[in-house]
């Protein structure tokens, strides 16, 4: 596994944020499954490992889910609604369920990345849950579909990067 200067536990003045971050790479290590940003993500003014003062990206970045599962990729379910067009008119959104290694073919191996919008988060005495709704891009036509992933029994979330990138900042 790939090593990182930083490392921190997510908590709820994490002082981090995931919107409009593309993940490009989803890895799975055992219990471990890995969201790979390469653009990274934004470190808020708030957070003690930014002593800029303004809130930046970093550099290429990473998420980690740790799970009581053996089998981690069984503690995901994904959603994708595709709009059904017809003549340019959209006539109704049609919701498909996919395996979580379907997702991550399409991350992986087809040109697709996932742009996070939201996470919540569920506490439970031992694990937590989260829901993500992300878009679904495709890589050449920019063509989006909603995407809800619900991730369940994961017992440490971690943000994971190295520098900060100062010419980077997030208004």
């Amino acid at each position: 596994m790939k090593t990182f200067l930083h490392t921190q536990r997510k908590n709820f003045l994490d002082g981090i944020s995931l919107h409009d971050c593309y993940r490009t790479a989803i890895k799975v290590e055992g219990r471990n499954v890995c969201f790979d940003f390469e653009d990274g993500f934004v470190v808020l003014d708030n957070n003690p490992n930014n002593q800029a003062g303004k809130h930046l990206k970093t550099d290429f970045s990473r998420v980690v889910l740790t799970h009581e599962n053996r089998n981690a990729e069984d503690d995901y379910l994904v959603d994708i609604f595709e709009d059904i067009v017809f003549l340019g008119k959209r006539l109704f959104t049609v919701r498909k369920f996919l395996d979580f290694s379907e997702l991550l073919e399409m991350i992986n191996a087809q040109g697709y990345f996932l742009e996070f919008l939201y996470l919540y988060e569920c506490i439970g005495v031992k694990t937590s849950d989260y829901f993500l709704e992300a878009v679904l891009v495709t890589g050449r036509s920019r063509e989006c579909k909603k995407c809800f992933i619900k991730i369940m029994r994961a017992s440490s979330f971690v943000y994971q990067w190295n520098n900060l990138r100062l010419n980077s900042e997030i208004v």
